[in-house]
């Protein structure tokens, strides 16, 4: 039992109510919830909780938890009390980007991050599983992949892992959504297939075509590529369970294109222009995706690459990264849209390039601060009407510079500060005071960062221990720059 401290009351059991034990874990799946802690000084009392959906009671459950504090003479308590909790998140989309492909992350490591997500009510782990480095998944269709890409013996995702990552993810309250990127970024999806790619790994130069090294990219002239990328988004489709199925599109070099001769030759032979080709090939991909019965996901290139200006459905979700300033550009053409805003919500940034003797990199340099990534309103300068299309968003942690060394530290608790946004949104945040809201989450976010790290989740320190105990003796006034 634990007591309700100030009620002298003892809290003895924990009843669910849900209402629909079958319910499926989708995009609309309804994870409200109530939560009544009574107090009685007579006897024991009873917790109760109301849902939906399991996944609502799990929200609870994570909630109660949260309740409980512990001090040296009581043990574990609930602070005053009675309390009557009802809550449902802001958005339904409540989700991470975790680049599994530059840098090799174990299962065990991934289940930990699942945990830690489950906890800050993310619904969602969005797997970006290849890119240019490596392709990270055991493909079996496709099994000259099962050596490509791999750094060493055991860096790769067996088909048992993903079954074994999206059932564990699944208890959580979890989706797991898989990302394969195409047709840039694609190196290591292409190499062992003749005719697939071009720009492969040009040297020494590598940025005057491509955004990374290796360079590569898929000639989307070439029927090996539809052969491939088809049976590729079959097979991943299979695997993965969820109703979403991300297809990259981001960082196409049409440099790449223009200067390769093989692609050129290709394209006169056909007699098509790259754009045309282009258009093409995002047919196919949304055919493709269509057949497995999936939702598609781009990054937003796919929509507003102006060289290209590429028509693309609206069932089609539109995952924004360049820069909050486009969401207003993409919702207008009447797409959902998940926000990943670089400007506000990459946690990989503020290190340097990852190129050895690249000095400068001004739009990687910059580190998102918990405040700044606090301070992100994903419905900025929309209208009601347009605020609907913003299914929600996702902190991004590419793996550049991330591995099982620094992963914590770099991903919490500043995902933590995300999730407040996605769950509470504008019933926790005055953005027309975001220096009073900043300053109200901070007690929380820095208690809920010790709280983690009793689960054995160790993210950075935001302050000084001096701070957190002389709590508003380090603010600064609204507006003073130190």
């Amino acid at each position: 039992m634990i007591p309700v401290k100030k009620g002298n009351t003892w809290l003895n059991e924990v009843v669910l109510e849900i209402e629909d034990g079958d319910a499926k874990l989708e995009l609309n799946t309804d994870e409200s919830y109530t939560l009544d802690v009574p107090v009685d000084s007579h006897k024991s009392v009873t917790a109760t909780i109301k849902s939906k959906t399991v996944f609502g009671a799990l929200r609870a459950l994570e909630t109660l938890s949260q309740l409980v504090n512990y001090e040296n003479d009581i043990g574990r308590y609930i602070s005053y009390g009675p309390w009557h909790i009802e809550d449902k998140p802001a958005y339904k989309h409540r989700g991470f980007m975790l680049d599994v492909t530059r840098n090799f992350l174990p299962v065990e490591e991934i289940k930990k991050q699942i945990d830690a997500l489950s906890w800050n009510k993310f619904n969602v782990l969005h797997l970006h599983l290849t890119d240019a480095q490596s392709f990270s998944f055991a493909s079996e269709v496709l099994s000259r992949f099962v050596t490509n890409g791999l750094f060493q013996p055991g860096m790769i995702y067996t088909k048992e892992d993903i079954h074994d990552l999206v059932g564990f993810a699944l208890e959580r309250g979890i989706r797991v959504v898989p990302e394969i990127e195409m047709p840039g970024h694609a190196y290591a999806t292409g190499l062992l297939f003749p005719g697939m790619l071009v720009c492969a790994n040009a040297q020494p130069v590598w940025r005057a075509i491509d955004y990374q090294p290796p360079s590569g990219q898929f000639d989307v002239t070439q029927d090996i590529t539809y052969e491939v990328t088809e049976n590729l988004i079959k097979e991943v489709a299979s695997w993965f369970p969820d109703e979403f199925l991300h297809t990259g599109g981001d960082e196409v070099g049409m440099r790449c294109y223009s200067e390769s001769e093989v692609f050129q030759k290709n394209l006169q032979e056909k007699n098509i222009t790259v754009i045309e080709a282009m258009q093409h090939f995002y047919n196919k991909v949304d055919e493709y995706v269509a057949a497995t019965g999936k939702r598609p996901i781009v990054w937003e290139e796919a929509l507003l690459n102006k060289d290209l200006n590429l028509t693309i459905p609206k069932h089609f979700i539109i995952q924004q990264w360049t820069g909050s300033q486009n969401t207003k550009v993409i919702v207008g053409q009447g797409h959902d849209i998940i926000q990943s805003g670089s400007d506000y919500w990459y946690l990989d940034v503020g290190h340097g390039r990852h190129a050895p003797g690249w000095v400068d990199c001004p739009t990687c340099d910059k580190y998102r601060t918990w405040q700044k990534v606090y301070s992100h309103d994903l419905r900025a300068n929309l209208t009601e009407a347009e605020g609907v299309h913003v299914l929600g968003g996702e902190p991004a942690l590419w793996g550049e510079q991330i591995d099982t060394y620094n992963l914590e530290v770099q991903m919490w608790p500043r995902a933590a500060a995300a999730a407040e946004v996605l769950w509470s949104g504008y019933s926790a945040i005055n953005y027309t005071d975001i220096f009073g809201s900043v300053k109200r989450a901070f007690p929380r976010l820095n208690e809920w960062r010790y709280r983690m790290g009793g689960r054995g989740v160790k993210g950075a320190a935001i302050a000084p221990l001096w701070c957190v105990k002389e709590m508003g003796w380090c603010d600064l006034p609204a507006g003073y720059e130190a």
